[in-house]
């Protein structure tokens, strides 16, 4: 996937087919098999299956299960060679129904301050309707800025999702590891001591609606 030869397609039934892998609540499943391939009452396919999780673990989960979980917020993953242009465009291209909610973005401090410094993956998470450039135009004048230029090192053009609604998702997300420090008599929020690509990994599951949560002993994503 990071390659892009596979790709994140919205479920749709005619994908899940012997020999692909879906995503289903943020874990990856291959269908491995129809162990019993049969119609149902309906006339529809069905049956029992042989599925492999990414975590090792098999099902015998029936074919219509797995649909009806997928259908409410599942992924297929597919080869983009299996996908014919039109598929393609309709799939990855921004339509008139989409809104852009803004960008997300992802800055690292310049600060010389030695307790700003010597600070290991310290980053700052925002979301802006606004252009980045700017929000951070007058950074080192700023106690939320630390007082100090920053980078952008990350940054995500996103659509349909309110930016109320992420703040408060990626700020109880990484309380735990919240940085605590005052700058010219202010405590400065939204900066967290993480890993970027804990931080990528959890921007991701969120745009796609995913339950998570962090574990800063571990330093990693738990998806429930």
């Amino acid at each position: 996937m990071k390659s892009g030869k596979y790709r994140l397609v919205k479920f749709s039934e005619p994908n899940l087919k012997v020999g692909r892998y879906f995503v289903e609540q943020g874990v990856i499943g291959y269908l491995a098999a129809f162990e019993q391939e049969a119609g149902n009452n309906l006339g529809r396919l069905d049956g029992r299956t042989r599925v492999i999780y990414e975590n090792g673990s098999e099902a015998d989960i029936k074919f219509r299960t797995i649909t009806k979980n997928l259908s409410v917020d599942g992924y297929s993953i597919m080869n983009t060679s299996d996908i014919s242009p039109e598929e393609f465009e309709k799939s990855f291209t921004i339509n008139d129904n989409d809104v852009e909610s803004g960008t997300i973005y992802v800055l690292k401090s310049k600060s010389a301050r030695p307790e700003i410094a010597s600070i290991k993956d310290l980053y700052k998470i925002r979301f802006s309707t606004t252009s980045v450039e700017s929000r951070i135009a007058n950074a080192k004048n700023e106690p939320t800025y630390l007082c100090a230029d920053v980078e952008v090192v990350a940054t995500w053009k996103v659509y349909n999702v309110k930016s109320s609604t992420f703040e408060a998702l990626i700020h109880k997300l990484f309380a735990s590891v919240q940085l605590q420090v005052t700058v010219d008599g202010h405590q400065p929020k939204e900066w967290f001591i993480v890993p970027l690509k804990m931080i990528e990994e959890s921007v991701n599951a969120i745009i796609l609606g995913k339950s998570i949560e962090y574990n800063p002993q571990l330093q990693q994503i738990i998806y429930f």
